[in-house]
């Protein structure tokens, strides 16, 4: 939206200020866009903080995340690690995890979706997101 040019406001009734009701109808909606445009952009921020911080897990050979702590999960696997389940997903919710390989290679086992082995040393990173239609996270 592009901004509108000011009016020039003079005192007084000799200064002939166009308070007419057109006038202040703009400035009404002027003020509610800016601030439906602010709340979005705040609504944003806080989301892109929450995902910037991810959630550390304890390594266990077998993990069940909560996907109502947060949307990223590390792990350093000193072993290898077993997915067992998401809980607490919400339609179309994504949850992120990712695994350093510590020590030696380790091999991850998603439940109902296969294994991949990563090396030691490197980062694994695998994405899911709930279908509550299916009452499943599937592998995105």
């Amino acid at each position: 939206m592009a901004y509108n040019d000011p009016t020039t406001w003079v005192d007084g009734s000799v200064g002939g200020t166009p308070m007419t009701a057109a006038a202040l109808n703009l400035r009404d909606n002027n003020v509610r866009d800016h601030q439906t445009r602010l709340a979005a952009l705040e609504a944003r921020t806080l989301l892109t903080r929450a995902a910037a911080a991810p959630v550390t897990v304890t390594y266990a050979s077998s993990v069940t995340l909560d996907a109502t702590l947060g949307s990223t999960f590390r792990i350093t696997a000193t072993g290898n690690i077993t997915l067992a389940d998401i809980t607490g997903g919400v339609d179309g919710q994504v949850v992120t995890l990712e695994i350093l390989a510590s020590g030696g290679d380790r091999v991850v086992t998603i439940t109902g979706g296969g294994a991949v082995t990563v090396a030691s040393g490197t980062w694994w990173s695998g994405s899911f997101r709930y279908n509550a239609a299916a009452s499943a996270w599937l592998i995105i």
